[in-house]
């Protein structure tokens, strides 16, 4: 299992550089990941203070990325 930080979730879910997205996409697509909640609030917090991502998307987004199957985190039910 691979343990993530918010760099490599924000690359995958913003898709602003080719090459670290793609890298990302291939940790986050590929291997069984555990992202731990300090690293989700690391990720909401910088899609709404830095993208400006409204927080009916973040929550879309996150919620979707949290249901593939290889993705863990701390408790799923209490992050979405």
């Amino acid at each position: 299992m691979v343990i993530v930080d918010a760099n490599i979730i924000l690359r995958y879910l913003l898709e602003d550089d080719a090459v670290l997205s793609g890298k990302a996409a291939n940790i986050l697509e590929h291997k069984d990941v555990h992202a731990p909640f300090e690293v989700l609030a690391e990720v909401v917090y910088v899609m709404q203070g830095v993208y400006k991502v409204s927080r009916q998307t973040i929550s879309d987004v996150l919620s979707r990325f949290l249901m593939l199957p290889n993705i863990s985190t701390n408790d799923t039910p209490v992050a979405i």
